[in-house]
């Protein structure tokens, strides 16, 4: 916990620097190219942008932390509002992708793996880049232009069907990553002292594998599934822009293009707070599915805090 709120601190002072010290006047952008020097003077002050870079922050890190995450300085709308309009969509976006992926991948892999059955496609399609398939899958599958004619290729009208090729397509791509995982957990577990232990008491083979083999080496499969699932909150942008969808990502990308930069900051923290907290959530499932990682979590707490 202590680490997560240091690594937190550190990441919102790389956010703000990086962000605050980029060519280009914040003032000149608001009042626009026949703003006088007394407008931008009067916009710098309105904004604290006349004030030192470590006030600034401070200012900035105090409300974010009570809740305040300000308003845009282009449009004046409320970032809060505008961050939970959006979620709404991207995180339908990644629990549709994450639950395509663990279909494909995981459950996928314990049915096939016991044979020895991977298919170098899964290999194939894990190295294709997100819009190529994306582009891919529009050619094929996209209403009005695709040769099945099947699925919407936009959410500009936001439906639940706008939001079923995206999450194919990054479902797929996921899924065939946890699928290699899975595939390559079960075969290995065939030769493990705890299958041929079961084996040697008359279990079948099958039983053996799945019964001490898979179980032994689920830690892994757990990680990459709710890793991937932290993967997809960012790698979803891209394929947002794509498919014309109102989340996260894509005013993500508008705003930094826009240079909003009060609104960029803030979104950018939300997204390092949340994979952080993926993170720590993701440490209490492995204590209490491996002893292990539970013994290895309470050596690290002895070490840091003593007791």
């Amino acid at each position: 916990m202590v680490m997560a709120l240091v690594a937190l601190f550190v990441t919102s002072v790389v956010i703000f620097l990086c962000l605050h010290l980029l060519p280009g006047d914040m003032a000149s952008i608001i009042g626009g190219n026949n703003a006088s020097a007394e407008d931008l003077e009067r916009i710098r002050v309105q904004l604290g942008l006349n004030q030192p870079l470590h006030l600034q922050y401070l200012d900035w890190l105090l409300k974010f932390v009570t809740g305040d995450l300000g308003h845009s300085s282009l449009t004046g709308l409320s970032i809060s509002g505008e961050v939970v309009k959006k979620a709404s969509v991207t995180f339908s976006l990644c629990l549709l992708s994450l639950l395509i992926a663990v279909v494909l991948g995981v459950l996928g892999g314990l049915l096939t793996g016991y044979k020895q059955r991977s298919s170098r496609i899964f290999l194939l399609i894990s190295s294709i880049p997100g819009i190529w398939l994306g582009l891919i899958f529009i050619e094929v599958l996209g209403k009005g232009m695709g040769v099945l004619n099947l699925l919407p290729t936009s959410g500009v009208v936001m439906t639940t069907g706008a939001l079923i090729m995206p999450a194919l397509v990054c479902g797929v791509i996921s899924g065939t990553r946890l699928y290699r995982l899975t595939v390559a957990a079960v075969s290995n577990s065939e030769d493990d002292d705890y299958a041929l232990n079961y084996a040697a008491q008359g279990f079948s083979r099958r039983y053996a594998t799945y019964k001490s083999g898979v179980r032994s080496r689920i830690t892994p499969i757990i990680s990459s599934t709710v890793l991937t699932g932290a993967e997809m909150i960012t790698g979803v942008v891209m394929l947002e822009k794509l498919f014309v969808l109102p989340g996260i990502g894509s005013m993500l990308v508008t705003d930094v293009m826009r240079r909003d930069i009060f609104k960029v900051q803030s979104e950018l923290l939300l997204f390092v707070i949340l994979i952080i907290s993926i993170g720590f959530v993701l440490d209490i499932i492995l204590g209490l599915v491996d002893p292990r990682v539970r013994q290895n979590l309470e050596q690290n707490r002895r070490w840091y805090f003593g007791f």
